[in-house]
Protein backbone atom coordinates (compact mmCIF):
# COMPACT_ATOMS: atom_id res chain seq x y z
CA UNK A 1 0.00 0.00 0.00
CA UNK A 2 2.99 2.38 0.79
CA UNK A 3 4.59 2.08 -2.88
CA UNK A 4 1.40 2.73 -3.58
CA UNK A 5 0.66 5.64 -2.56
CA UNK A 6 4.45 6.63 -3.52
CA UNK A 7 4.00 6.10 -6.73
CA UNK A 8 1.23 8.50 -6.98
CA UNK A 9 -1.64 6.18 -6.96
CA UNK A 10 -0.05 4.02 -10.39
CA UNK A 11 -2.40 0.77 -11.02
CA UNK A 12 -0.64 -1.75 -9.21
CA UNK A 13 -0.79 -5.25 -10.16
CA UNK A 14 -3.91 -7.05 -9.33
CA UNK A 15 -2.57 -10.34 -8.94
CA UNK A 16 -0.33 -8.63 -5.63
CA UNK A 17 -2.64 -7.05 -3.82
CA UNK A 18 -4.45 -8.76 -1.36
CA UNK A 19 -7.74 -7.79 0.04
CA UNK A 20 -6.37 -6.46 3.18
CA UNK A 21 -4.56 -3.90 0.76
CA UNK A 22 -7.82 -3.34 -1.47
CA UNK A 23 -9.59 -2.61 1.48
CA UNK A 24 -7.36 -0.19 2.49
CA UNK A 25 -7.73 1.68 -0.83
CA UNK A 26 -11.28 1.57 -1.00
CA UNK A 27 -11.36 3.27 2.49
CA UNK A 28 -8.99 6.12 1.15
CA UNK A 29 -11.56 6.33 -1.83
CA UNK A 30 -14.43 6.15 -0.34
CA UNK A 31 -13.20 9.25 2.66
CA UNK A 32 -12.69 11.17 -0.68
CA UNK A 33 -15.46 10.17 -2.78
CA UNK A 34 -18.10 10.29 -0.07
CA UNK A 35 -16.42 12.90 2.91
CA UNK A 36 -19.85 14.43 3.22
CA UNK A 37 -21.82 11.67 3.67
CA UNK A 38 -19.79 9.96 7.19
CA UNK A 39 -22.73 7.52 7.39
CA UNK A 40 -22.16 5.94 4.06
CA UNK A 41 -18.15 4.80 4.97
CA UNK A 42 -19.08 3.43 8.52
CA UNK A 43 -22.41 1.04 6.26
CA UNK A 44 -19.41 0.45 3.78
CA UNK A 45 -16.57 -0.54 6.61
CA UNK A 46 -18.97 -2.12 9.01
CA UNK A 47 -20.17 -4.41 6.04
CA UNK A 48 -16.95 -5.27 5.07
CA UNK A 49 -15.17 -5.72 8.32
CA UNK A 50 -15.86 -9.71 8.32
CA UNK A 51 -14.58 -9.66 4.57
CA UNK A 52 -11.07 -8.10 6.42
CA UNK A 53 -11.20 -10.94 9.31
CA UNK A 54 -11.88 -13.90 6.87
CA UNK A 55 -9.94 -12.82 4.12
CA UNK A 56 -7.19 -9.99 4.63
CA UNK A 57 -4.11 -11.88 3.88
CA UNK A 58 -6.04 -13.31 1.20
CA UNK A 59 -4.79 -12.04 -2.63
CA UNK A 60 -7.93 -10.34 -4.48
CA UNK A 61 -7.34 -12.89 -7.34
CA UNK A 62 -8.26 -15.69 -5.24
CA UNK A 63 -11.44 -14.35 -4.09
CA UNK A 64 -14.39 -16.01 -5.89
CA UNK A 65 -18.15 -17.30 -4.94
CA UNK A 66 -17.12 -19.77 -2.73
CA UNK A 67 -15.80 -17.33 -0.67
CA UNK A 68 -18.37 -15.01 -1.34
CA UNK A 69 -20.39 -17.77 0.34
CA UNK A 70 -18.32 -18.48 3.09
CA UNK A 71 -18.62 -14.12 3.69
CA UNK A 72 -22.49 -14.30 3.41
CA UNK A 73 -22.30 -17.48 5.97
CA UNK A 74 -20.54 -15.27 8.85
CA UNK A 75 -22.78 -12.57 8.36
CA UNK A 76 -25.70 -14.89 9.32
CA UNK A 77 -23.39 -16.19 12.34
CA UNK A 78 -23.65 -12.69 13.04
CA UNK A 79 -27.00 -12.66 13.77
CA UNK A 80 -28.06 -10.13 11.16
CA UNK A 81 -31.19 -9.57 9.83
CA UNK A 82 -31.90 -11.24 6.40
CA UNK A 83 -32.70 -7.68 5.12
CA UNK A 84 -29.03 -6.50 6.32
CA UNK A 85 -27.17 -9.76 5.34
CA UNK A 86 -28.94 -8.53 1.90
CA UNK A 87 -27.39 -4.76 2.56
CA UNK A 88 -24.04 -6.00 3.33
CA UNK A 89 -23.57 -8.48 0.65
CA UNK A 90 -24.71 -5.42 -1.93
CA UNK A 91 -21.81 -3.48 -0.53
CA UNK A 92 -19.23 -6.25 -0.85
CA UNK A 93 -20.27 -6.85 -4.53
CA UNK A 94 -19.85 -3.08 -4.82
CA UNK A 95 -16.26 -3.07 -3.31
CA UNK A 96 -15.39 -5.39 -5.92
CA UNK A 97 -17.37 -3.75 -9.03
CA UNK A 98 -15.36 -0.95 -7.93
CA UNK A 99 -11.97 -2.85 -7.77
CA UNK A 100 -12.53 -4.29 -10.94
CA UNK A 101 -13.46 -1.14 -12.64
CA UNK A 102 -10.15 1.14 -10.93
CA UNK A 103 -8.00 -2.17 -12.67
CA UNK A 104 -7.20 -2.82 -8.94
CA UNK A 105 -8.93 -6.63 -9.25
CA UNK A 106 -8.98 -8.92 -12.01
CA UNK A 107 -11.87 -8.56 -14.00
CA UNK A 108 -12.52 -12.56 -13.68
CA UNK A 109 -13.26 -11.32 -9.87
CA UNK A 110 -16.21 -9.58 -10.82
CA UNK A 111 -17.17 -12.28 -13.47
CA UNK A 112 -16.92 -14.58 -10.64
CA UNK A 113 -19.16 -12.52 -8.62
CA UNK A 114 -21.95 -11.24 -10.42
CA UNK A 115 -21.34 -13.16 -13.33
CA UNK A 116 -19.97 -10.51 -15.36
CA UNK A 117 -22.71 -7.73 -15.19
Amino acid sequence: MAEWLASGRATPEPEGLTIGELLNAFREHAERSYADSPKVIWNFMYALKPLRRLYGATPVSDFGPLKLKALIGEYGRMCWCRQNINRHIARAKAFFKWAVSNELAPGSVHHALLGGR
